[in-house]
């Protein structure tokens, strides 16, 4: 029996307690034994939903992210419309909404930089005077554009905690599966008296199932990436 580490891929986790939990729950002879079944059942239904939970959370950080990415193309877009009408139609304007940056140059800062520079631009819009061109046609559009990207960059990093949180409970649920492991195998020493009997309950590998390992071959334990 070992431990498998807060480094194992969850997939080793799940393979090892439907490992345990069937053993134990085959078990004819000793009634004892197959009485540890239940509580190995219940930890790793445990994982499966915390794994399910860590999924979603990924699930949510996808989304946010390419939410992001679309009203910020959007916001880019109008910024580069609003430049090329500008230098066409009002130099002046033009210098005023972009003194130091061109719309394209605009468009690539990064994102932080990028929404301080569109907000300016949006605000310079709207002390141009009532009824100017350049402020009716896009002052408005621009700033709702810009409160969406706001938004959704904040949901990005709303989304980012949570992935971080699901993880961090992860590892620890890792530890916990390791120790409630050990635990069997302390309680099926007391009942078999044999170390390699109660080793035999556990699974010889950290392959994956139908790997050549599974066969019985002892591996050492996998090192693998979260999750």
């Amino acid at each position: 029996m070992r431990l498998l580490g807060s480094k194992s891929p969850l997939s080793t986790f799940r393979w090892d307690l439907i490992y345990l939990y069937a053993g134990l729950n085959a078990e004819e002879e000793r009634p004892e034994v197959r009485d540890l079944a239940p509580a190995v059942l219940d930890v790793l239904q445990q994982l499966q939903t915390e794994r399910a939970a860590f999924e979603e959370a990924e699930n949510l950080l996808v989304v946010a992210l390419a939410l992001r990415a679309r009203r910020d193309r959007k916001v880019d877009k109008k910024t580069l419309e609003l430049g090329g009408v500008a230098r066409a139609t009002d130099k002046e304007v033009y210098a005023l909404l972009f003194p130091n940056a061109n719309p394209s140059q605009v468009t690539k800062m990064a994102l932080d930089r990028q929404l301080k520079e569109n907000k300016r631009i949006a605000d310079e819009l709207g002390a141009l005077p009532d009824g100017h061109p350049l402020r009716a046609q896009y002052e408005v559009g621009l700033k709702e554009d810009i409160d969406a990207l706001e938004k959704a960059d904040a949901a990005v990093d709303t989304a980012e905690v949570s992935l971080s949180l699901a993880r961090s409970k992860l590892r620890q649920l890792k530890l916990h599966i390791d120790k409630r492991r050990l635990d069997v195998h302390a309680k099926l020493l007391q009942i078999l008296g044999d170390k390699k009997a109660a080793d035999s309950f556990f699974r010889p590998s950290t392959t994956a199932p139908g790997e050549a390992a599974e066969a019985g071959e002892e591996a050492a334990p996998a090192e693998g990436a979260e999750g």
